[in-house]
This record gives structure tokens, sequence and C-alpha cells, in this order.
């Protein structure tokens, strides 16, 4: 994911969540009586993107659990607090601190895959960290960039369907992914209309939030597709999007149905190829009743940001575990298997070209994904096409996502279009 993303215009600043009193539906019960406990002071070595405006949050206005907590940037300070938090792509092997005191805890943060994830910075620090903090559910912290809430809601939009007049929508600033995903989409867009929005097309597009209310009004579905696909990375493009009366489509490699709701988001995986996926789509759209169907879940639920929030998470951790007396840090070796060869990353190349010269294409039960062969060498990343290759006469050579691209397609035209959304990677 683009670091920007997490400080986009669509995001809430510290100082907006202060004002609102935080981006998740409140934890009752524990802060209003906080004084009976002790505080919890937690040092902020390193910056967060390059910003200290982090250091200016108030858990007591986040609605936290437990808000018994102080954050500081005074390094002097670094005896007597009780933690001490870095943020993995801020944190300078140059710049450490020269003791860990005992009991104190130190927790690294880090939100991005490992393919944005510079590994000698945390490995500099690695076997001194006692706490992760992570999108990752076996993360010692974990906190995803958004949940799915029960709350107290009434989805009264029905007619909203009827003017949706275009298919597919998609912004996108990061033109050449990790996890592959322009090419699913310039293989979906063959079958069905696909209008690209951000720096990897034509089409412009307010930096607030008209942009996805816009969106929402015309189209009937969202590609909600994550730039890396590694074990439980599911960022902001699926739980900002659910905030709205679009249905997204995922392409990732969490499970989605521990984190969604039945019935709420439609899954490329579900699907042997992008056809198939295009032909679901048209279905749905042509059924207003079986369309909305896909919105019901919003009568009982609402998915929200987690924003900085994730800071009541480690205060919560510093309260029920900091009496826990324990020396043991992560192994230098094990906390890095840990984060880049336990994420089980995809990295899907699609290469149609391959395929038809030396017509091997590979299926196995990972979906969706691609295909990579060399004579007498193919290596199995997975399929795109199940069981299939296609003829000669269909291949046509793929022209990069953010070039100047107007492709004429089996039936319809791919619309590329263009705004230098940095958000949205």
């Amino acid at each position: 994911m683009n670091p920007a993303v997490d400080r986009h215009p669509l995001v809430d600043s510290p100082q907006e969540l202060n004002r609102s009193g935080g981006a998740i539906g409140a934890q009752r019960g524990v802060n209003s009586s906080d004084k009976a406990f002790r505080q919890f002071r937690v040092l902020l070595w390193t910056k967060y993107f390059g910003s200290d405006d982090w250091s200016h949050l108030d858990l007591k206005t986040l609605n936290c659990n437990f808000s018994n907590c102080l954050l500081t940037e005074d390094k002097s300070q670094l005896d007597s607090v009780d933690a001490v938090f870095f943020h993995w792509r801020d944190t300078s092997p140059w710049d450490l601190p020269q003791k860990h005191i005992p009991g104190q805890k130190w927790i690294i943060y880090n939100w991005e895959p490992p393919v944005n994830t510079l590994e000698f910075k945390g490995r500099a620090i690695a076997d001194q960290i006692d706490w992760v903090m992570s999108y990752r559910k076996d993360s010692d912290i974990y906190v995803p960039y958004g949940s799915v809430i029960p709350c107290d809601n009434k989805w009264q939009n029905e007619d909203l369907f009827d003017g949706k007049t275009r298919s597919v929508a998609w912004i996108v600033s990061n033109c050449h992914s990790d996890g592959n995903r322009e090419e699913y989409v310039r293989e979906l867009a063959k079958f069905i209309d696909v209008d690209i929005y951000g720096r990897c097309g034509h089409y412009e597009c307010p930096r607030d939030d008209s942009c996805l209310k816009m969106i929402t009004k015309k189209y009937k579905f969202y590609l909600s597709f994550e730039n890396s696909l590694c074990k439980d990375y599911v960022t902001e493009k699926l739980f900002r999007i659910a905030e709205y009366d679009i249905i997204p489509v995922v392409y990732g490699s969490a499970n989605y149905s521990q984190i969604m709701p039945k019935n709420s988001y439609i899954n490329t995986a579900d699907f042997g190829s992008p056809q198939e996926l295009a032909n679901h789509l048209k279905e749905i759209s042509s059924d207003k009743q079986k369309y909305n169907s896909y919105m019901n879940w919003k009568n009982n639920y609402c998915s929200k940001m987690t924003h900085y929030k994730y800071f009541c998470n480690v205060c919560h951790k510093l309260n029920v575990n900091s009496k826990l007396k324990t020396n043991k840090h992560w192994n230098k070796e094990d906390l890095i298997n840990w984060f880049y060869r336990d994420a089980n990353c995809l990295h899907p190349t699609y290469d149609l070209k391959s395929c038809l010269q030396y017509n091997h294409c590979i299926a196995t039960d990972v979906n969706p994904i691609a295909i990579n062969t060399a004579p007498n060498k193919a290596r199995s990343s997975g399929a795109l096409f199940p069981n299939q290759c296609l003829s000669p006469e269909n291949w046509q050579p793929s022209a990069p996502v953010g070039g100047d691209l107007s492709v004429s397609v089996t039936t319809h035209q791919v619309l590329i279009q263009s705004n230098p959304w940095q958000e949205y990677s």
C-alpha cells in the first residue's frame, strides 16, 4: 500500500478524530473510571510516515476501552516510560534507544505488506521487540484497517439501483502492483464495462468524499483490489467502500468470510476466470432485487475504518499484559521470517505470450492468480484461467495500464482514466 493511503483527504486527521469522538463505535465501561488505574506512558520513538500528528492524540477522545495511556515524543523520558513505540518504516538503525529498560515493552507497528517494507529497518531492532502490531491476525496486537460492527441502522435506499447506469468502477494509482491486479482487470474489461479513475487512467475525480459519492450513484460495482496478495492483508479499499451503497468486488488473500457479513461482497476467488466473474456481475446488474440483497447486511452492521484508533489496542494490551513478568523478546530471525515468509504472499505473473508459445498453462486450486511458464520449467503460482489457454488469434500484446491505452477488446472498450490519486494504491 502506498504510505499516503493512511493520510489521504478521506481519512480523518487526529484533530478531527478528537472532535468526532473516534472512527469506530465506542467500547464503553472502563474509560469513565480510568482514575482508578495507573497511567501508562508510551514513548513514540519514531514519526509516522515522517509526521508527528499521532503525538497529539488524546485516547479519551477516541472512546477507547482503556484510555489511561499518555503518548509522548520526549526521548529524555526513555528510562521512565512503560512502552517504546516504533513505526517500522520510520525506524532507523542509526537512531535507536541505547538501552532496553527491564519490564519496558518495545512495540513495532507496521500496516504495510512485506513488499512495501524494508527488512533492514525491522531487522535492526527485531531482537528487542516485545510486541508486534499489524494487520496480521497472529500479531501480538492485531489491528485491522477496519471492521464491521453491529449498529442500529436501517438501509432505505432501495431505489438507488435505478440511477446506476455504469457497471464497474476502480480508483487506482499503483499501475504495477505486486499482486498483478491490473492484468486481471484488463481481462475483466473484455467482458464488462470497467471505468478506471486515478493515476492509471484518464478520468478525473475530486480528491474528496464527493468522488465516492459520485461513483456510488453511477456504478453498481467497485473493485476493492489489494495491491498485494498476502495473509490477512485487507485495507481501506474494502472497508472504506463498504460504507457506501455499492457492491465491492474483492481481490486478495484474506479470508473475507471472517471479516465481512454474508452476501456483502463478491470475491474473485469464487470464479474460474474474469469472464465468469463478468457474467455473474451482469446477472446481478439485471436484477434489482438481487442487487439490493447485497445491501441487506447494512440493516444490522456498519463498516468503520480504524484510523488512529489502533492506540486503543496498544493501551488495552498494556493494561492487560503489563504485569506479566517476562524478558522474552522476539528472536531476530523469527520475527523476520514471521513477517515475510509466513505472510504467504502470492506474486502472480500473467504471461499469456509464454502460455501460448509453450502451450503449457498451469492450473492450481489458488484463485484468482495467473501463470508464469518457461520451457521445460513451469513454475506453478496458480492459474488465472484454470485449465485454459487462449488461442493465438485471441491474444493481443498488453499495453501498460499507465500508458496511452485504447484497446478494442472482444465485446467492450477499456475505459482508462487518470488523476493522481495517491490514496488508492
